[in-house]
């Protein structure tokens, strides 16, 4: 039928698969900030600017600082329930 050792890049795998459900739930801001910050290979000042454009509103570099501040306290605190083994 397929080939099991295909690759879609379009698929989370390993800890992108653990982020994406750590996200689950996450407001707009977070999700966007995330996909901002970590996929985008821009300098951090265009980052900001296209941050602010995602939510509708300008964002100080102070302010997207502070959001991915707390993007990353959201997803500590969800990786372990969404990575924990069952057992």
């Amino acid at each position: 039928a397929g080939n099991r050792d295909q690759h879609y890049p379009e698929v989370f795998e390993g800890t992108a698969l653990d982020i994406a459900r750590a996200l689950k739930g996450a407001d707009e801001a977070l999700s966007n900030v995330a996909y901002v910050h970590y996929v985008l290979t821009v300098p951090v000042k265009r980052k900001v600017v296209w941050y602010g454009e995602s939510i509708a509103k300008p964002v100080s570099l102070r302010d997207y600082w502070a959001t991915i501040d707390r993007l990353h306290y959201w997803t500590a605190g969800r990786l372990d329930v969404c990575t924990k083994k069952a057992g």
